[in-house]
């Protein structure tokens, strides 16, 4: 989303020209994707006064965070406490603060034959309140290769949830196999190429605003054959229905990276991203990237004082790089712990312990969203 700030001046003279009226007391509206620069004048006026006009635009970058607490680990699914409703609503009413809109990011998993599992956080809608929708992503965690059933399930979450979305992922990091993601699948990659386009078509028949893509996370694996497989299988129509692609990082989490070093990390990975990845596949610059997620966890030996030093250091630089790399989003992963008590990073990953105490990320996060939303 583009803020534009406007400085003009206006002279006394006036004259015909081709464009929009101008005077004192400007205003911006939107027509077609666009600003422009309306002035107080009566309708019907043919005179305009001469202005020259400097646009100082401004990039912003929305906010969300992942409100459950279950996480996808190498052997299954961590699940956490059960949610307690209130607690994460008010939790998420004051990392928003006055923001206008929020994203709760929330996970389905498909797992054939029409039937879902692992809905997490357990129904999501009660959150899309006080500006706040939902990104949902449709995991595919099946080996049916049934994409009629898989584009029926599709149709059925969109309708259920057509109220409360913002954005729609289809599928969950088919680039990553052995850690329980839908890369594990052999048919995601076509389940991600077919219910993109499906979703997108169903999202324009019923004229809903919400954005459809998918996601990644890095390969460090030299000559991955992924996105060459995923290129044989794209049609047109893909490419004709995506709004975004996610991208899911963790500096210092899973590789270890000296805390000075976290933003050039952050640079490398999404500079990379854009420009070698998403270009090799023929994405265009015009689509852009969501963070969608990106967190780091404590433990015994990862204190709470360093997880709120890396969410600073990380979202400052991914805000420094927003309009270069054309990022519209970025969530969090994730609100509250899974399981405190439990000494490993899998269980520590919230901003909130599984109690719902904030940590010192909690506050961080939220003087973020603060400064960046009213800057």
């Amino acid at each position: 989303c583009w803020k534009p700030t406007v400085s003009f001046i206006a002279t006394a003279k006036t004259s015909y020209t081709a464009g929009t009226l101008c005077d004192i007391q400007p205003k911006i509206f939107w027509k077609n994707g666009y600003a422009a620069i309306r002035g107080g004048a009566k309708k019907g006026l043919t005179k305009y006064k001469k202005c020259s006009i400097k646009y100082d635009w401004r990039y912003y970058m929305k906010f969300g965070v992942y409100a459950g607490s279950a996480v996808g680990l190498g052997d299954g699914l961590l699940k956490g406490k059960f949610d307690e409703a209130d607690k994460i609503n008010n939790a998420l009413n004051e990392l928003q603060g006055s923001a206008k809109d929020f994203l709760v990011r929330a996970y389905i998993h498909y797992k054939g034959n029409g039937q879902s599992a692992n809905h997490t956080p357990i129904n999501p809608k009660q959150y899309a309140i006080n500006n706040r929708r939902l990104d949902l992503v449709l995991c595919y965690q099946t080996n049916e290769n049934n994409i009629i059933k898989w584009n029926n399930f599709i149709k059925e979450i969109i309708n259920e949830y057509k109220d409360t979305l913002a954005t729609l992922q289809i599928t969950e990091e088919t680039n990553v196999k052995g850690h329980s993601q839908d890369g594990d699948y052999e048919y995601s990659k076509k389940a991600l190429i077919e219910g993109v386009v499906e979703a997108k078509k169903i999202i324009l028949k019923n004229n809903l605003k919400c954005n459809v893509g998918f996601n990644v996370s890095p390969s460090f694996a030299p000559n991955d054959p992924y996105w060459d497989e995923l290129k044989k299988i794209a049609m047109e129509d893909f490419y004709k229905s995506l709004d975004y692609v996610g991208f899911d990082f963790f500096p210092d989490v899973f590789f270890p990276i000296e805390l000075e070093k976290i933003d050039g990390a952050v640079e490398f990975l999404l500079t990379s991203f854009r420009g070698q990845v998403l270009e090799k596949f023929g994405i265009s610059k015009n689509i852009p990237i969501h963070v969608t997620e990106n967190g780091w966890p404590t433990s015994s030996t990862r204190t709470y004082e360093k997880q709120a030093l890396v969410l600073e250091k990380t979202i400052r630089k991914i805000y420094d790089l927003q309009k270069r790399l054309n990022i519209a989003y970025y969530e969090l992963f994730n609100l509250r712990d899974a399981n405190t008590s439990i000494d490993n990073i899998g269980n520590q990953f919230g901003i909130m312990t599984d109690e719902y105490k904030p940590k010192p990320a909690f506050e961080k996060y939220k003087e973020l969203i603060k400064e960046y939303y009213e800057e």
